[in-house]
């Protein structure tokens, strides 16, 4: 049912809270075929948790993916630059390596 909603691009990875369980919230309920919308009074939200015993966010999404959820791909770290910097993922600011 998810690939069903408007402009959807994969699920976001960050909807995992560091020990491997997955959130994920829907806007309206209406995304589900077995639903009748000639009785739904008004949209209506859900949060989901799938709560996974792996222990790990990378495990999780390992076996998320290999179940078939549509995640977005997670973008790969820069690699370090001629200056001996690092690059946080998602952030464009130099890092420093040594002492400062």
């Amino acid at each position: 049912a998810i690939p069903r909603i408007r402009d959807f691009r994969g699920l976001e990875p960050r909807g995992f809270d560091g020990t491997g369980n997955f959130n994920l919230g829907l806007r309206e309920q209406m995304i589900f075929p077995e639903i009748n919308v000639e009785k739904v009074s008004k949209p209506r939200g859900m949060n989901l948790t799938f709560v996974i015993s792996g222990g790990s966010d990378e495990r999780s999404l390992a076996l998320l993916r290999g179940l078939g959820m549509p995640f977005k791909a997670v973008p790969v770290p820069a690699a370090p630059s001629a200056k001996g910097e690092r690059l946080r993922s998602g952030d464009d600011r130099p890092l420093p390596v040594g002492g400062n």
